[in-house]
């Protein structure tokens, strides 16, 4: 058996080995350090203060702080508002910052500026070039085809998304009785059935939750989760609902003049929504705010949404759940037009807001109207449960609690 390294080895030979550890150790420490300090010193964000950790720069510690935000994204934008009131800070994102912002001089610049993309904004935050496909940023064609189409189409639309409701919704929730009386061999049958049923069921979640997504979904599953934890307000919008159905149909004018459950849908968006941020811009070129906010080209901006919708100086009583807050304010002169589920503002952000502000939010709003209409005139509506299912937050995103259960019961058959 050979001897031992050590023993071969003169212990000149060693301490210089040992040495030549150290100085390698210390080249690196002291290079690294040089490194960060360099970075950190020509960082074009560094003026912009950090919540979440400390202002690192660099590729690394942006990357592990986001996972810090990815789980406490609401917190994090909490503490931001409430340490800064306004001003601009930033978080960590994947391999990268992103600045924040709340005020509405802010939200007023970027949601207009020349060289803050929203297309960019976009494609980062959603990944459309993996989801969708890259013709989606450079092809604007869908846009165009729902702005000047699809809106003006509205009131021609309407009849066929009724009649698809009426077909729809009672496949959805069927009318079940008690049903015949059971064989021993039905009942052989049901206990099979008892067994793959949750095969069937697992397979069949996925699919809704993995095949073509609808943004309308979750929005609606919120607007139930209220409607259900606030029954007190369901004989309310059903009398609208019944006394414009009988006097406009189920029509385009029709949904328009449902104020109250326009209303109703509206603050279920300002309460939930399904994002914490909105105005997601890319700057294009080196760009400076009006207060000296200064973003350097690729920086990531965005609005923090739940603040702006939880500020009192934007709503009275924000923390509240308030159902008929807009149709209130619309009843004052000159304010009907400002207040309804599709307008965007600065203080109301689930469709963005400005000329980039979601095309489809029109058709969205209809939609989301007509299928609450329907329920609400032919079904009871009931929380399993005492308390509203809790939203869910992951990153930016806010998602209904998907196992929440809502009950419904048949009514007298009113559809349309």
């Amino acid at each position: 058996m050979p001897p031992p390294l050590s023993s071969r080895l003169s212990p000149t030979l060693l301490y210089i080995a040992m040495d030549d550890l150290r100085s390698i150790f210390w080249t690196l420490a002291v290079s690294f350090t040089a490194y960060i300090l360099m970075r950190r010193r020509f960082d074009p964000l560094r003026s912009i203060p950090t919540v979440g950790g400390p202002s690192v720069p660099g590729i690394f510690y942006p990357n592990l702080a986001a996972f810090n935000f990815v789980r406490n994204a609401k917190e994090l934008l909490t503490i931001g508002h409430e340490k800064y009131r306004g001003a601009a800070f930033k978080v960590a994102f994947m391999g990268r910052w992103i600045v924040v912002v709340s005020d509405s001089k802010h939200l007023d610049e970027i949601k207009s500026h020349p060289e803050l993309s929203i297309a960019e904004g976009l494609d980062e935050f959603l990944q459309l070039k993996h989801t969708i496909g890259a013709t989606a940023q450079s092809d604007r064609f869908h846009v165009n085809a729902i702005r000047d189409q699809l809106t003006r189409s509205l009131n021609v639309v309407m009849p066929a998304v009724a009649e698809e409701l009426a077909l729809a919704i009672p496949e959805y929730i069927p009318c079940t009785g008690d049903g015949p009386w059971i064989s021993g061999a039905r009942r052989s049958i049901q206990q099979t059935v008892g067994i793959l049923k949750p095969i069937f069921d697992e397979r069949k979640t996925k699919l809704q939750e993995y095949g073509a997504d609808w943004t309308d979904r979750p929005s609606l599953t919120h607007a139930l989760y209220d409607l259900a934890t606030h029954p007190g307000f369901i004989q309310p919008l059903r009398d609208e609902i019944e006394s414009v159905i009988a006097a406009d149909g189920w029509t385009k004018r029709g949904m328009n003049n449902l104020w109250k459950l326009d209303s109703f849908l509206r603050e279920s968006q300002r309460v939930n929504g399904l994002f914490l941020i909105s105005l997601a811009r890319k700057a294009m070129k080196d760009v400076t705010l009006h207060d000296g906010t200064f973003l350097s080209k690729g920086t990531f901006i965005v609005a923090d949404k739940c603040t702006v919708h939880n500020d009192d100086n934007n709503y009275e009583q924000a923390d509240q759940f308030d159902p008929f807050l807009f149709a209130r304010m619309r009843e004052v002169p000159g304010e009907d037009l400002k207040h309804q589920l599709a307008t965007t503002s600065r203080e109301y952000l689930p469709f963005g807001h400005g000329k980039h502000a979601c095309p489809g939010r029109f058709f969205a709003s209809m939609e989301l109207k007509a299928v609450m209409s329907y329920l609400l005139v032919n079904y009871d509506i009931a929380l399993d449960g005492s308390l509203r299912p809790e939203n869910q937050y992951f990153g930016i995103d806010i998602s209904p609690d998907p196992s929440g259960r809502v009950l419904f019961r048949r009514r007298e058959p009113r559809g349309p």
